[in-house]
């Protein structure tokens, strides 16, 4: 369950630093 939860953070953490890329 912590494993998945981890990887789901990992996910968003990618999507906003795409995002912030995006934008720069």
């Amino acid at each position: 369950m912590g494993a998945a939860v981890l990887g789901f953070g990992v996910l968003a953490f990618l999507r906003l630093l795409l995002r912030m890329l995006a934008v720069v």
